[in-house]
């Protein structure tokens, strides 16, 4: 048996953009958290009138076990603006964000909410900085944003959690469809309402996409 001389034949596979699916377990990690917040005040002050918290049956229901499943969904369940490039360009340059008319009530209190925002901005940043197609996958963030948030300092993420953390609002909260789909995959037992869901969350997503193309 003769070895063959020269190169090896075997060839080198580039990386794609599917080399950051690691960022997925960062997500989900991220997600838990998110939920867990979105439980808490689900109990704390329920609102049947508002998409999100319509469901008072299923949040009653929600434990360690429908956090962890829920928190599969393969995009942030929290958000901070971030397909909204005037908002981002504002805030970064050291204004505040326009003001939205008929806008809802801040859901979270400050305080609360800031440890999951700062770990949510970081993650974006480092996220952004290295694969803006990423950014745009799990955080919903438009590519100008993504550009804008990746330039700032560590010291100007903690300043905008501290000015904006109560800005903070629910991923697609008018939804009463998906937030639904969510804890019903969250309290069952079957897998394929989690995928449901999850695929539900990409429609979503690829709505926005297509809207900011437009």
């Amino acid at each position: 048996m003769y070895k063959r001389k020269g190169k090896s034949s075997r060839t080198k596979v580039a990386p794609t953009i599917w080399s950051a699916i690691a960022l997925l377990d960062s997500a989900r990690r991220l997600n838990q958290r998110c939920f867990e917040l979105l439980a808490t005040i689900a109990l704390r002050q329920p609102d049947p009138m508002y998409p999100v918290f319509a469901r008072g049956d299923l949040w009653a229901r929600i434990d360690a076990r429908s956090i962890e499943r829920a928190a599969r969904c393969p995009v942030l369940l929290l958000n901070l603006h971030f397909h909204e490039l005037e908002w981002w360009l504002r805030v970064t340059q050291g204004g505040v964000g326009p003001v939205l008319l008929n806008a809802r009530p801040p859901l979270f209190d400050g305080e609360e909410v800031a440890p999951i925002l700062r770990a949510l901005l970081t993650e974006a940043w480092s996220t952004a900085r290295v694969n803006e197609f990423a950014a745009g996958l799990l955080f919903g963030m438009a590519p100008a944003v993504a550009k804008s948030l990746g330039s700032l300092t560590a010291h100007r993420i903690d300043q905008i959690v501290t000015l904006h953390a109560t800005a903070v609002r629910p991923r697609w909260e008018e939804s009463r469809t998906f937030w639904s789909g969510l804890l019903e995959a969250a309290v069952g037992e079957d897998n394929e309402s989690l995928t449901r869901v999850q695929l539900h969350a990409l429609h979503l997503l690829g709505g926005e996409t297509s809207a900011r193309h437009v």
